[in-house]
């Protein structure tokens, strides 16, 4: 049996060689293949966070020309970075340059030399400066002679006005054959259409769908027979898979926990083993805590800046005093967390959490549904920005306007609301993982920091 490390079976963030699923189940790979085949159109790939929607772009797309969307603030970042991708080496002092065997004079050019092309010499060619964007020119006569795929990857976070920009751009490009993929999160599946009129044709949608249990078990199934190890029982699994949060990101990382740190296999067992589980469930989950959502944490339990006199305060059931903000984040994490919780679930763990054995009122639903309208539009913000004040607020969700510091990706919380049935959604697995395992206790620890 052939050697194989246990951070390789188990490889979350990285291209799961050991572990991939296809999911079959949904012809993710065939509508992808078919709609590039097809051309016409630009596809947009579209699901939740950490679904693998990188992975399956990069297992299905030949040799594909790949853009990250945070690199790209503006159209001459989208340009430029392209060319890069592309292998092209430009010089924009050229006076003079050979073009196919002859030579050719010119004020001021562009050259660009294929890192790719055959005898060692590379492929020349110059563009007098004609346009204002040359670059542009010499990147689309580029692509005319060298097929590949243009793939940006997180396109939600380009900015509104460069994404329109990028999009008239391509337009023209994908009607002359040229293929394009952009990959976004569902709340921004139809970016692209409302960049530009007249999209509407010529996008197709291939939507990755959340992960099912039986998808996450199978990350363990594949992965245990290319270490010679077992489970103790199934109930081992689906306590791994329960606590993932329909991320396969999350079960490849407490995977690799379970295998490696529990039970000290850093690679192939020489002979089979039956793994054992760990003493504690919940300290194994709480060491194995990703921290990644811990920014979000303290932006929401935080709350808008105060101004004047500072937020009432109470005790909550283990001593500890907090103000509304941490009062609720705590109530949502009392629900499990589920990813989805009703408004009347939520005021039902602020009961349990609020006012044990004192005379102080609880914040009514009306007070928890302004603050859930808030923290969803803190979440919206970008992590490094600075969070204004409540009446600031209030005034952007009641015009609902996007702010300077609005980041253009998937809120981590998102309230959304119904007379009948208002819910709270958890969209981000790793900020769901962190309340129930990571730093939920700071609630607790430290209080709001309002």
């Amino acid at each position: 049996m052939e050697t194989i490390r246990t951070a390789d079976v188990f490889s979350p963030g990285l291209d799961p060689k050991y572990t991939y699923n296809p999911r079959d189940d949904f012809s993710l790979e065939d509508k992808l293949e078919t709609a590039i085949d097809d051309g016409g159109a630009i596809v947009s790939v579209t699901g939740p966070t950490k679904t693998g929607k990188t992975v399956l772009l990069k297992r299905v797309i030949d040799d594909p020309a790949w853009l990250d969307g945070g690199s790209i603030g503006s159209i001459e970042d989208f340009w430029s970075n392209l060319a890069d991708v592309l292998g092209m080496t430009l010089d924009s002092s050229v006076e003079q340059s050979k073009t196919a065997n002859h030579e050719a004079s010119a004020g001021v050019n562009f050259e660009f030399v294929s890192a790719d092309a055959g005898g060692g010499q590379g492929y020349s060619a110059s563009y007098t400066k004609t346009h204002v964007n040359s670059l542009p020119i010499a990147v689309k006569r580029f692509l005319n002679d060298n097929t590949r795929t243009i793939v940006i990857d997180d396109f939600h976070f380009i900015d509104n006005m460069v994404q329109k920009k990028i999009v008239r751009e391509l337009k023209p490009m994908v009607f002359d054959g040229q293929r394009v993929v952009v990959a976004s999160i569902t709340h921004h599946w139809n970016d692209v259409t409302e960049a530009v009129e007249d999209m509407g044709a010529r996008i197709f949608v291939v939507e990755i769908p959340k992960w099912t249990d039986e998808e996450l078990d199978n990350i363990a199934v594949q992965g245990f027979p290319y270490l010679n190890v077992e489970a103790p029982s199934r109930e081992s699994v689906a306590n791994l898979v329960k606590m993932s949060y329909g991320s396969p990101h999350i079960m490849q990382h407490l995977c690799r926990g379970y295998v490696r740190t529990i039970n000290g296999v850093k690679k192939t067992e020489p002979a089979l083993k039956t793994l054992h589980d760990p003493t504690s469930w919940e300290e194994f989950f709480s060491g194995s805590s990703i921290d990644d959502s811990e920014k979000w944490f303290d932006k929401l339990i935080s709350g808008p800046k105060v101004k004047g006199t500072p937020r009432k305060t109470r005790k909550i059931r283990g001593g500890t005093t907090t103000d509304i903000y941490g009062l609720t984040l705590m109530a949502i994490s009392e629900t499990g967390p589920k990813l989805s919780i009703t408004l009347s679930d939520i005021m039902e763990e602020v009961k349990a959490l609020g006012g044990v054995g004192q005379n102080t009122t609880l914040p009514s639903a009306q007070e928890v549904a302004r603050v859930l309208r808030q923290m969803t539009k803190i979440a919206m913000m970008r992590s490094d920005g600075e969070v204004p004040d409540e009446e600031t607020l209030d005034k952007e969700i009641e015009e609902d306007d996007e702010f300077s510091g609005f980041s253009g990706m998937e809120p981590v919380v998102e309230f959304r609301e119904d007379e009948n049935f208002s819910i709270m959604t958890i969209a981000d697995p790793f900020f769901a993982y962190y309340l129930r395992w990571g730093k939920k206790a700071r609630v607790q620890r430290e209080g709001s920091k309002g």
